[in-house]
């Protein structure tokens, strides 16, 4: 039975949700059996630890580190703020979940804390220790404020259009987190091992041609190539520690990966994890991203320290749900928003500084990230085209109806198979009445379960139809 979520729901009780590429559905966990958490670094290590036996016991974990619990693995990060630096819930089950997209929703205002004067200060200071040799790429971040909204709206709006891969939702006392996240810092299966970094941005147009040439231009800029590369090789050598010798391996170097309204670039790196590792052993060589840090780690989040001079707090931590038997899967905390004592929301927004790094193009970039917040694209929909024959049967009905479900559940779509059956068969019995003939019929399912049905005449089977093989392959990572 697939739970459709609402706002009402999200925010009712201590609840998590996972939207994760890899899981078979969005999973929603609720009435944890305990939850735990602290603020003291060296609590942190021990709670992982209990965490993974819960997971290798049969239950599910969900939770997050915010940015300051680096603390716990001896990386400078400034004084933690009011979050804990380690919170997780312990849940005997895992539900299939929908996410309805909210009837009635206007996206929040976007206050930036960091004036543009103080940001071109900081860039400058960055390229004077980056000049200096002290680091190669600072990821420099700043907050902003949201405007009045509510969290849970907010949330299901924008995961049920923009589909983010990572992303996830945790309600927990007066506190709410809504992570929007494109990036997988880590993922286990059995003793594989992938991280995904993101390095790389530049914005979507309506217009394909410059979509395409716009992406291809990020793709061969020797600046982001060389951004990307640094962060890559760090992801290599942080899997590498922990991973057996000679397993380290690239896949999709400068994959470009689209979204509604930025396009990034990432590679996937895979390893094997060595035997009797665990958990906090893989985030103490992991944690935080090397894409929101920079290289090299420990001298740049000292840079960083000195110059936000802030707690990151959720941003640029991570979100997690552990698996029955131990299996993980972890995001980068970016295109996060964060709620605390009905207060406004903030959200963190940044990006990697380089050496030829320019003010006006990474206050840009800036601007392009925080675009998912207005920008929604078309309303997404689940399509099956079937052959209504002249008997007024459909052909190969039970296997478009399975595929169809099985899509749903995928996406988090409401998907009522006796509703669905119970209007075909109404419509079906008024086409019935006209004269017998073939039709093709589309079925067209939305994120909240609204079928709508349309018939066009089959139209006279094409003869000696030739076929080519496109130029591009589609990417089976795209979403």
């Amino acid at each position: 039975m697939i739970l459709p979520l609402t706002p009402d729901l999200l925010h009712s009780g201590t609840n998590l949700l996972f939207d994760f590429v890899g899981l078979p559905s969005p999973l929603f966990l609720q009435q944890p059996l305990t939850c735990l958490h602290t603020k003291q670094p060296e609590e942190v290590v021990p709670l992982l630890h209990q965490a993974e036996e819960a997971a290798r016991s049969g239950h599910w974990v969900g939770g997050f580190l915010t940015y300051e619990a680096a603390a716990a693995f001896d990386l400078p990060v400034y004084n933690p703020g009011p979050l804990p630096l380690l919170w997780l819930a312990i849940c005997r089950h895992a539900q299939a979940a929908a996410l309805l997209p909210p009837p009635q929703w206007l996206p929040p205002t976007l206050t930036l804390t960091c004036a543009p004067s103080r940001y071109a200060e900081d860039l400058q200071t960055i390229l004077e220790h980056i000049a200096r040799g002290d680091s190669y790429q600072v990821n420099y971040t700043l907050s902003g404020q949201l405007g009045a909204c509510n969290p849970a709206s907010l949330f299901l709006a924008l995961q049920s259009s923009h589909r983010h891969p990572y992303a996830a939702w945790i309600n927990w006392q007066d506190l709410q987190i809504a992570s929007l996240s494109p990036e997988l810092l880590l993922q286990r299966q059995g003793q594989q091992l992938l991280t995904a970094p993101i390095k790389g941005t530049s914005a979507r147009f309506l217009d394909p041609q410059q979509d395409a040439r716009v992406g291809q231009e990020m793709a061969d800029s020797p600046k982001e190539r060389a951004e990307h590369v640094m962060i890559v090789d760090m992801a290599r050598n942080d899997l590498g520690r922990v991973c057996e010798s000679g397993s380290i391996h690239v896949e999709q170097l400068f994959a470009r990966r689209l979204f509604a309204s930025v396009q990034h670039l990432e590679s996937r790196v895979y390893g094997r994890q060595r035997a009797a590792l665990t958990w906090p052993q893989l985030m103490r060589s992991l944690f935080p991203a090397a894409s929101i840090t920079g290289a090299p780690k420990y001298r740049t989040m000292e840079i960083i320290r000195q110059l936000e001079q802030r707690p990151r707090g959720i941003y640029t931590g991570s979100l997690f749900l552990l698996q029955p038997g131990g299996d993980l899967i972890s995001n980068v905390a970016i295109r996060t928003c964060c709620w605390q004592h009905n207060q406004a929301g903030e959200i963190g927004l940044g990006g990697g500084i380089v050496a030829d790094s320019q003010v006006a193009r990474e206050w840009q970039e800036l601007a392009d990230k925080s675009r998912f917040l207005h920008q929604l694209p078309p309303e997404l929909l689940l399509i099956e085209t079937l052959l209504l024959q002249a008997d007024g049967t459909l052909r190969d009905a039970t296997a478009h109806w399975q595929r169809l479900q099985a899509s749903a559940q995928a996406l988090g779509f409401v998907c009522d198979r006796e509703q669905l059956a119970q209007q075909l068969q109404q419509q079906l019995a008024e086409w019935r009445q006209e004269q017998a003939e073939e039709w093709i019929v589309r079925v067209s399912l939305s994120a909240a379960g609204q079928v709508t049905l349309q018939r066009r005449r089959r139209p006279t089977p094409l003869c000696h139809l030739q076929v080519q093989l496109a130029a591009q392959a589609v990417d089976r990572l795209d979403r």
